[in-house]
């Protein structure tokens, strides 16, 4: 029905009423049009293409080398064809590889033409004379009518041997078909393209430009032999990285590339012998999936509860020797691809240590009493989690159902040994689980986690109490998801605590996102409290973060929050073990107080270790308690650009802070779409790196994930939708009118509800607030209008067929930073809200904040407005839906911007290929502008951190850059910047030395009224050494970031003058 409305034609032998370039708005050739000059040249032409792109180099090389002299090898003067990259194209073109016996291609070219003609129409005038007395009059009016007809210009034969036509056959004369030879390569090979233009120049008459476009183009090129792959160019450098990337994706072959068009082939034993043109490509991809691992009790978490400790073990043990037999099977298939043996023996080394890892996690369980304790304290939380999730969910979980993904245990086991012993040679490097969207690195963490807490709580004792884990996210609305599967684990974890012998105080979860999302205070929790409850709006500071009890399901509302000496969360179920108090924590005021087991928080929220000297219990660095153990950082590309910059400096201050005796936190990370990530990681932390799973040589197969069929696991359909003639938002109104007439057909036809709820909510996905911002305000006025336009015109016949009457628009809802913390979790729920209930969402609109982090198992349809900045981010965004059922997601594309049309134009290919094209990420803290924006930050931190007598507000004025612990501390910042980026070495020293100098010149001239910060302190009374970034800056201290998610300030621009005016 979507091809039906933006290509045609909806019937083969169709009238229309309406102008055809009205009515269609792909696939179209439209007259030539012309621009003023000396030469004149018709835009859109092949040969204003030739021109346009005259400029730029081939993007095409292969095995062969290419010979030196191109000049005998172009057969067009200026030696390359590319798209039509001009509004309303005329021409389009594919380009293909012929090999060098190849001696006849043959080309087919189709399309249809609308030609004009008037009907004459009577209709009655009804009239009323001055007396009232009704007439009927009978008139005429011409209308245009337009009639489809098809061409089909045969089969047109091109000789390879003397680069000419032999059969053009029937071709009218406003049609032109072309062949170029772009470059012929020294094995013979011709790299090839085949142009179709429509002659006719443009008319300023509608009706002429109507009946001179040609409508539902398609060409295609058959060769006899077999068209050969295209092998790009590299760029950039050739490292270890790109070369598994090739070896993994070796089978994976580019065919041809379209021009003003997409292009699709089919493969039939491994030869491609028809290209064809497609202005709608599809592409489906099939989802990674963790095998089936048959007769293996150890995946589920019940049979540790069951099992004896040798049995356990020795199944694990099986396991591991199923991975090293699937390891000898690799070996035996890499003598069939050894030109990648740098890859092969780099992935076979990490699988090697994967594989000594999994077996030194066994032998712990099976030595260490605690460890083995811990394993089995660990799989009963973990499956308490799952069940009580669900229940959150209003759903039911038998226990005998809750069972680990293979890939997920043996992430967790092989992490084991670093917990367990903190010498191990693994502890101080950073493990990278690695697995597409989906997959369930979540529950691999917090099992990782659980496992860490009663490890500790075993091996330490009443010494056990703090805050163990840190677990930091980048992103509020991924943080308020996290929190609700943390907070089932951790009250399972507390439940586990109550009724076995654990020690230690109560395991507890905090919440650390700052005011924007929760209050830092009691006293303000307790005001906002009271608003709530009197049905006022509470934009910020919001202590209302829970509204489903995390172990029973039990629904909470504001009447459960209660002001005590630390703000309770109760479930009102007097049968829940929290029935008096839930082990969550949301109030800034009640962290520092508590100390929390697991704490979640929002990377930017580590600012505050500057500015607040309680954080010291966050990080125990006043002895009180020990501090954290294991730091996760969930979707690591995230930490990337300024953010991670910035970040990468402050990970300096956390890394020190939470080292106790030499021994560092185990620091462990996540991600779906990764690129350079042992270079990021060393900048953010100064670690080495092992990613898990290691990948094998086949991109289908790591032995933990696999390629899935879609019998098991739902695939997702690209759809390509490409504008060329109109605007963007022309487009998204034809799609989203169009999703809701068939939305509305299918439900006519008594198509199953739960079919219909799976395309109902479509998620439409901006890059931009601007973007979104339009396109909401057109959305609500136009779609609702269009698509009842379509039960009355164009798909008048369909809707009559069945009954279809008038179309209605349900809710929408938008998901972006606009929204409050409490809007955003009240949309998510929402979501949840299945059709045929009237509350269903029609669509929501969302930036990107949506694109990681949001499992909503009923979404199944999404646009996306133009393509994202990033691959990794619309890897992500586009993996939101078709997580549990058949996903279609459609990119609309704007035909002007290169980005965009170059994505569209090898469609099928980049689908198959973007996880090798995600960009690496770049992170520089050691920069000049980022020591000079936060470096100074760290090194008040740990100041304040490790240096009692300094710590409090008033004691700035006991700074001395001569104290021992004060250049020890100099000593541990400039050693890591050593160690890091020795470039950056001199300058971030003189930085600092410029620090020191103005602290303690303040100390000098302003002691009496001189502190950190203000805090309820006059700024006219007081003098701070920590001035607001977010705030003007009159003196000539560095200003301090209160916060790291706005680390890049704008600036505008502005025209004072133009060359040729006056100022």
């Amino acid at each position: 029905m979507l091809r039906k409305e933006l290509i045609g034609p909806v019937a083969l032998d169709e009238v229309l009423s309406e102008a055809p370039l009205g009515v269609y708005s792909m696939g179209i050739l439209w007259a030539q049009r012309t621009t003023t000059g000396k030469n004149k040249v018709y835009e859109g032409t092949s040969e204003a293409m030739v021109e346009e792109m005259a400029v730029q180099q081939a993007e095409y090389n292969t095995d062969i080398d290419a010979v030196d002299d191109l000049d005998n090898t172009l057969e067009n003067k200026n030696g390359q064809l590319n798209a039509a990259n001009v509004y309303r194209p005329s021409a389009m073109a594919l380009t293909m590889l012929v090999s060098g016996q190849e001696k006849l291609i043959v080309i087919q070219f189709e399309c249809a033409s609308y030609s004009h003609h008037e009907e004459e129409v009577f209709y009655e005038k009804r009239t009323k004379d001055k007396n009232g007395v009704e007439s009927i009059e009978t008139k005429k009016r011409i209308v245009n009518k337009y009639t489809r007809r098809m061409i089909n210009c045969g089969e047109v034969l091109f000789d390879l041997k003397t680069k000419k036509v032999i059969e053009p056959n029937n071709i009218p004369s406003n049609i032109a078909i072309e062949i170029f030879v772009r470059k012929i390569y020294a094995d013979g090979s011709r790299l090839i393209t085949a142009s179709v233009t429509n002659n006719v120049k443009s008319q300023n008459r509608e009706v002429l430009q109507n009946t001179s476009a040609l409508f539902q183009c398609h060409l295609s090129i058959v060769s006899q032999e077999g068209f050969l792959p295209i092998i790009e160019k590299e760029h950039g450098k050739n490292d270890i990285e790109t070369q598994t990337l090739n070896m993994l994706y070796r089978d994976v072959y580019n065919y041809a590339s379209g021009h003003g068009c997409s292009v699709k082939w089919q493969e039939e034993n491994s030869v491609v012998n028809k290209i064809e043109s497609e202005f709608m490509p599809v592409a489906e991809l099939l989802q990674m999936e963790a095998p089936n691992i048959p007769n293996y009790h150890c995946f589920k978490m019940q049979f540790w509860n069951e099992t004896k400790r040798k049995q356990g073990c020795d199944e694990l043990d099986s396991f591991i020797e199923l991975y090293e037999k699937w390891l000898s099977e690799q070996k035996q298939k890499a003598h069939a691809i050894l030109q990648y043996a740098s890859s092969i023996k780099n992935s076979f080394v990490e699988i090697e240590n994967c594989i000594e890892r999994l077996k030194q996690g066994v032998k712990y369980l099976r030595s260490n009493d605690i460890a083995w304790q811990s394993f089995l304290y660990m799989n009963e939380a973990m499956a308490m989690q799952r069940i009580n999730y669900a229940k959150t969910k209003k759903k039911v979980i038998e226990p005998s159902m809750v069972n680990w993904y293979p890939f997920q245990l043996a992430y967790i086991l092989q992490i084991i040994p670093d917990i367990v012993d903190v010498k191990n040679e693994w502890h101080n490097k950073v493990d990278l689980l690695w697995f597409p969207t989906g997959g369930g690195k979540t529950e691999a963490y917090l099992g990782l986690s659980a496992f860490v807490i009663f490890f500790r709580r075993l091996s330490k004792g009443e010494n056990s109490d703090g805050v163990t884990i840190i677990m930091r996210y980048t992103l509020r609305l991924l943080t308020a998801q996290q929190f609700e599967r943390a907070t089932a684990l951790i009250c399972a974890c507390e439940y586990l605590r109550q009724n076995h012998p654990i020690p230690g105080s109560e395991i507890s979860i905090g919440l650390w996102v700052g005011m924007d999302m929760t209050p830092n205070t009691l006293a303000r929790a307790k005001e906002n409290i009271a608003k709530i409850m009197e049905a006022e709006f509470v934009h910020k500071e919001n202590p209302v973060q829970i509204f489903h009890c995390p172990f029973c399901g039990t629904d909470i509302d504001v009447g459960n929050y209660k002001i005590e000496t630390t703000m309770k969360i109760k479930c009102s179920d007097v049968k829940c073990p929290f029935h008096d108090g839930l082990p969550i924590y949301v109030v800034d005021e009640d962290i520092y107080k508590v100390r929390p087991t697991l704490l979640l928080s929002t990377v930017d929220k580590f600012a505050r270790l500057v500015w607040e000297e309680r954080t010291v219990a966050i990080v125990g660095s006043d002895g009180l308690t020990l501090p954290p153990e294991l730091i996760i950082q969930d979707e690591l590309h995230l930490i990337s650009g300024p953010l991670g910059s910035i970040n990468g400096l402050y990970e300096a201050a956390i890394d020190e802070l939470c080292t106790l005796n030499g021994i560092k936190p185990k620091i462990i990370a996540s991600t779906a779409t990764v690129r350079n990530a042992e270079v990021q990681i060393k900048a953010l932390y100064n670690r080495e790196s092992f990613q898990f799973p290691p990948s094998g040589i086949d991109i289908n197969d790591s032995f933990f994930a696999i390629r899935a069929d879609k019998n098991s696991q739902p695939a997702r359909r690209y759809i390509g939708i490409c504008e060329t003639g109109g605007s963007l938002l022309d487009i998204l109104i034809r799609v989203y009118g169009c999703i809701y007439f068939a939305i509305n057909y299918l439900e006519a036809i008594g198509v199953d509800n739960d079919i219909i709820d799976q395309y109902f909510t479509i998620i439409g996905y901006f890059n931009s607030l601007k973007d979104l911002g339009s396109s909401a305000t057109v959305i609500i006025d136009r779609v609702g209008l269009y698509s009842n336009s379509l039960r009355l015109h164009k798909f008048k016949p369909f809707a009559d067929e069945v009954g279809i009457e008038r179309i209605y628009i349900h809710e929408s809802n938008e998901l972006t930073s606009r929204k409050s913390s409490k809007d955003i979790k009240d949309a998510l729920e929402e979501l949840e809200i299945k059709y045929p209930d009237e509350r269903a969402y029609s669509y929501v609109l969302a930036s990107n904040m949506l694109s990681v982090g949001i499992d909503i198992g009923r979404l199944g349809l999404m646009t996306v407005y133009s393509q994202p900045k990033t691959n990794a981010e619309y890897i992500q965004a586009t993996s939101r839906v078709g997580r549990s059922k058949p996903g279609i997601i459609m990119p609309l594309y704007n035909g002007m911007r290169s980005r965009d049309k170059s994505h569209y134009e090898q469609f099928s290919y980049y689908h198959q290929t973007f996880y090798k094209n995600v960009e690496p990420t770049s992170v520089t803290p050691f920069a000049f502008r980022a020591v000079e924006k936060a470096l100074h930050s760290v090194y008040v931190a740990l100041v304040r951190h490790k240096i009692p007598e300094m710590r409090g507000n008033a004691d700035v004025i006991k700074f001395s850059k001569d104290h021992p612990k004060v250049k020890e501390i100099k000593k541990i910042i400039l050693d890591r910047i050593d160690d890091i980026d020795s470039t950056a070495l001199d300058y971030a020293n003189d930085w600092l030395e410029h620090f020191e100098s103005l602290w303690e010149r303040d100390i000098k001239n302003k002691s009496e009224d001189f502190l950190y910060s203000l805090k309820n302190h006059l700024p006219h009374t007081t003098y701070t050494l920590l001035v607001e970034a977010e705030k003007e800056n009159l003196s000539d201290l560095p200003s301090t970031l209160n916060a790291l998610r706005n680390v890049d300030s704008s600036s505008n621009v502005f025209i004072l003058s133009k060359p040729g005016e006056e100022e």
